[in-house]
């Protein structure tokens, strides 16, 4: 799952709602080739590869997205500075919240729709 040189994870755990994950994204990261030279930001597709692979690290298999209902990009996230990604894992109709915080507060939040249900990965019905 998690990454080489992109970013860092500082610790996991799974929470009552999901996961629980602390990151740090390293000046020298491919994220910020070129994404801004004056001033490097995480670009947002990277925000969601981030919490892609925390959901996968944390229930155990790939997931595919198949929509957006929500995102928001509050705050540019910087390098070098920690911060913290919560998921919810999927609910019934296979929507995943997340917010991304620092120090400074909430940076993103969103919610990502997933092709499955917990019922269907269960061997459940729909």
């Amino acid at each position: 799952m998690m990454p080489d040189s992109r970013y860092r994870v500082l610790g996991m755990q799974r929470t009552d709602r999901g996961v629980h994950c602390r990151i740090a994204i390293p000046r020298t990261s491919p994220y910020f080739e070129g994404h801004f030279p004056d001033r490097p930001i995480v670009p947002g597709v990277a925000q969601v590869q981030i919490v892609t692979d925390v959901l996968v690290s944390a229930i155990g298999h790939d997931v595919t997205w198949r929509g957006v209902e929500q995102l928001r990009f509050r705050k540019p996230l910087e390098p070098d500075v920690e911060f913290e990604v919560d998921i919810d894992t999927p609910n019934g109709s296979g929507s995943v919240a997340f917010a991304i915080r620092t120090a400074a507060g909430l940076h993103t939040d969103g919610i990502l729709r997933t092709t499955e249900r917990p019922a269907e990965r269960a061997g459940g019905a729909p």
